[in-house]
C-alpha cells in the first residue's frame, strides 16, 4: 500500500509578446495618480520553484521562469472626492480581464546633463542606469508626459548616453516605463477621516517574452 497526494497549482506569469508601437499598443500611459499622491510602494519578488529531493540528502532546484515576477503593492492616499473617483474609474477599467497599462518607475529619476537630437546624457558613476533592462522611458517636460523607446545605452567615464527612437527635446526628468496589470481583482478601502481615503491594491510588472 502506497499513499500519495497530488497538488496542482496554476501559475499565471505576467507575459506579453507584442511590441510597443503604435501608440504603445493602445495601452494607457498612467502617470497621474501614483506619481503625485501615492502613499507608498512595496515590492514582492515571486518566482516559481521546483525542488526535487533525492537520496543521501541531495536535492535539485529548478525554475521554468526566465525571470522573477515583480509585484508592487500600491498604497494610494486620496485627499478629496475627485481623486478618489479618478482612482476608482481607473481600477474599474482594469479589473476582470487584466487589462495592461504603462506605468513609470517613479522611484528612479533620470535627469539629463545634455540633450542632442535623439540622444541625451545622464550622470551614472556606477553604471546602474545602463544596466537596467527596460526598453522604454516616460519623459516629463513642462507638465506633460511623452513616451519613447530606448534604442541603446552606452556608458563612458561615468556618463551614460541614451539613444532614443525619435528626437527627445529638452525635458525635466524621465522614468523607466514598463507594462503592468492588476496582480488580482483585489482592492481595500479605508477611511482615515477628514475626507481622506486609503486604497490598497497591487500591480505586477509584465515580462516581454524573447
Amino acid at each position: 500500500y502506497t499513499a500519495f497526494s497530488v497538488q496542482v497549482a496554476i501559475t499565471d506569469m505576467c507575459l506579453y509578446t507584442d511590441g510597443v508601437y503604435p501608440q504603445f499598443s493602445g495601452y494607457d500611459l498612467v502617470t497621474d495618480f501614483f506619481l503625485r499622491f501615492y502613499g507608498g510602494i512595496s515590492y514582492d519578488i515571486v518566482q516559481q520553484q521546483d525542488i526535487q529531493k533525492g537520496d543521501f540528502d541531495h536535492s535539485r532546484q529548478t525554475t521554468t521562469w526566465d525571470r522573477p515576477e515583480f509585484v508592487k503593492g500600491i498604497r494610494y492616499i486620496s485627499k478629496d472626492k475627485d481623486s478618489f473617483l479618478n482612482f476608482m474609474r481607473f481600477y474599474a477599467s482594469r479589473k476582470g480581464s487584466y487589462k495592461p497599462f504603462w506605468y513609470p518607475y517613479a522611484e528612479i529619476y533620470i535627469r539629463p546633463l545634455s540633450v542632442s537630437g535623439s540622444s541625451f546624457t545622464v550622470s551614472d558613476p556606477k553604471g546602474e542606469l545602463a544596466s537596467i533592462d527596460r526598453e522604454n522611458l516616460a519623459i516629463f517636460n513642462g507638465g506633460s508626459w511623452s513616451a519613447l523607446k530606448i534604442i541603446s545605452k552606452t556608458t563612458v567615464l561615468g556618463v551614460t548616453t541614451f539613444l532614443m527612437d525619435s528626437p527627445v527635446g529638452d525635458f525635466d526628468f524621465a522614468h523607466f516605463l514598463t507594462l503592468h496589470r492588476l496582480e488580482a481583482d483585489r482592492l481595500s478601502v479605508s477611511t482615515l477621516g477628514g475626507g481622506i481615503m486609503e486604497l490598497n491594491t497591487s500591480f505586477c510588472e509584465m515580462v516581454k517574452q524573447p
